[in-house]
Formats: C-alpha cells, structure tokens, sequence
C-alpha cells in the first residue's frame, strides 16, 4: 500500500510539472488551477498517492505490533511446553525397571 502510494504521488506530481513551468504550490503538492481533465488526474493521483502512503504507513505499523504480541504469546507457549516436557521426562527417567529376564 505505502508504495502504491508513493508511486501515485510521483505520478501527479509529474503530471503536474509537465503541464505547466510554474505551478502552484500546496504545502508540497503542485498544482494548477485550470478546469483541465488532467489537472484533475493530477490532483487525484496526488492526494490518493498521500492517503495511501499515510495508510501504508499505519498499516505497517499495526502489523508488526500485532506480530510482536503474536511472537510473544508464542513464546510463551513454548516455554510451557517445554518445561511440561521436562517434568514429564523426569517422572518417566527415575522408573527403573526390577527384576525379570
């Protein structure tokens, strides 16, 4: 998503740039007020571009915080079944065999 992003912002801002030498400027974001079917495109492409590196963004950031509570819980998991293992291993270790052939 955040690359999508970021191809679309370059996208309309290069459209921008081509159409006219001295665009307006919004913040970061040329632009040129002329009722233009590309300019539209250019300032969708621009501010999709934007929304979607923003959610990218927060998206990455949601997904590695839910894969570090994910690695811990898993963590814990094996810790207990390996030291359920262990208990287990002792209690089978000290049954000695007597007697018979």
């Amino acid at each position: 998503m955040f690359v999508a992003g970021t191809i679309l912002f370059i996208g309309g801002i290069l459209i921008t740039l081509n159409m006219t030498s001295q665009p307006d400027w919004f913040i970061l974001i040329p632009y040129y007020a002329k009722p233009d079917p590309g300019t539209f495109l250019a300032l969708s492409l621009a501010f999709s571009g934007i929304a979607l590196t923003i959610f990218g963004i927060a998206a990455g950031l949601l997904c590695s915080r839910e894969r570090g509570w994910y690695m811990k819980e898993l963590q814990k998991a094996s810790s207990m079944d390996d030291a359920m293992m262990h208990k287990q291993a002792g209690k089978n270790g000290r049954k000695k065999r007597t007697g018979g052939a």
